[in-house]
């Protein structure tokens, strides 16, 4: 058995010190104990930076760290000093009509944003990928919740998963959603889900998902697919604090200006 400890929601936006992103990952996923490390990009249909780092226009400064892409279209493994230390999975994060955020893991998903809900989760299982309905302050209220329970109500168990993110403020209730999936067995994972503004590339990592099962080193990608749906994931790390929160949340509808 192997211990995939991954942040879940990625980005890497072009605002971004790239090599300060990097860095952050790869230090701050082994704070969460020993295993295998992952990141699952969740990108906007503007930003392809999975696709710039497999094909090598982006790229790290000569050094101990960098890149190879593995024979898995949607998987690169960042090399520390010729070693894995991060493996890297391609994914899309696609707002649907109804302005609920899903996200499609291990696919690199060219769909159109503001197709309903379910419609976008059967493209991402047709693909292959692993569909997540990612939290947000507020969409997961009133008629959206309705949406998402009865997405999960319609789909087998492990079809669909829930995310959590760094910014739903630390000591903040759980919502009743993810406590109803975990009640049923629905695999709720976590990631940081940085904003678009400079300097929170440093939180790369912070917040994660542990999961255990076997993993195959030749088929990293979909081994990682296997353990997302398996149930029992158990998050790691910390999510921002309810002051830290609110100053991401302004500075972002500020457009990043602080």
């Amino acid at each position: 058995m192997t211990r995939l400890i991954a942040d879940t929601h990625l980005h890497l936006y072009p605002c971004y010190d790239f090599a300060a992103a990097i860095s952050a990952l790869a230090t701050n996923l082994p704070r969460h104990g020993e295993g295998v490390r992952a990141g699952f990009f969740a990108e906007r249909r503007d930003c392809h930076a999975f696709a710039a780092i497999r094909e090598g226009s982006l790229a790290l400064a000569p050094g101990p760290r960098s890149f190879r892409p593995l024979a898995e279209p949607g998987a690169v493994v960042l090399l520390e000093s010729g070693v894995p230390a991060v493996y890297l999975f391609a994914g899309r994060q696609i707002v649907t009509s109804e302005r609920i955020e899903v996200l499609a893991l291990t696919v690199d998903l060219d769909i159109v944003e503001g197709l309903p809900a379910a419609t976008v989760v059967d493209a991402v299982l047709e693909a292959g990928g692993v569909p997540v309905l990612g939290w947000s302050p507020g969409k997961w209220w009133f008629a959206r919740g309705a949406l998402i329970r009865s997405l999960l109500d319609g789909r087998r168990r492990g079809d669909i998963l829930l995310g959590d993110t760094a910014l739903r403020p630390a000591g903040a209730p759980e919502p009743s959603l993810m406590r109803e999936a975990r009640r049923r067995g629905i695999p709720v994972v976590a990631g940081t889900d940085p904003l678009p503004f400079a300097g929170e590339e440093r939180l790369l990592g912070t917040y994660a998902t542990v999961m255990e099962g076997p993993f195959d080193a030749d088929r990293p990608l979909e081994s990682a697919r296997r353990l997302l749906r398996a149930g029992g994931p158990a998050p790691a790390g910390i999510r921002s604090s309810w002051p830290a929160a609110a100053r991401r949340w302004l500075r972002n509808a500020r457009g990043g200006r602080a």
